[in-house]
């Protein structure tokens, strides 16, 4: 169980980056919303590992370590290099002088904490 959800939590890292770069495909949602969401992912996987090593006796895996915890996005983020940003943009019906194109910062690696 535990390796399934450290699979799961690197799965959405990656992901989160990816949307972070490329945008999506969600036609009606902004690409910071669909990071926020994948982010609470990434938190959702941290806490459940968290709690079964807790449970087991077990120490925290390396990668829950290695895998940063994403910062909070503006929900008006859309990535500039998607395929589908100006019809999404479109679709969703704000100017586009209401949406935030500056990415957010890669989080550093959470190891260098310690």
């Amino acid at each position: 169980m535990i390796d399934s959800l450290v699979e799961d939590m690197k799965r959405e890292y990656s992901n989160w980056l990816h949307i972070r770069e490329n945008g999506c495909r969600d036609p009606f949602w902004t690409d910071g919303a669909n990071m926020n969401l994948t982010r609470n992912h990434i938190l959702y996987d941290k806490a459940n590992i968290a709690r079964l090593c807790e449970e087991k006796g077990l120490l925290l895996p390396d990668e829950y370590f290695a895998t940063p915890t994403p910062p909070e996005v503006e929900n008006t983020y859309m990535a500039k290099g998607g395929e589908y940003r100006e019809r999404r943009m479109r679709t969703i019906g704000t100017s586009a002088n209401n949406f935030t194109f500056r990415p957010p910062p890669i989080p550093a690696d959470e190891l260098a904490l310690f």
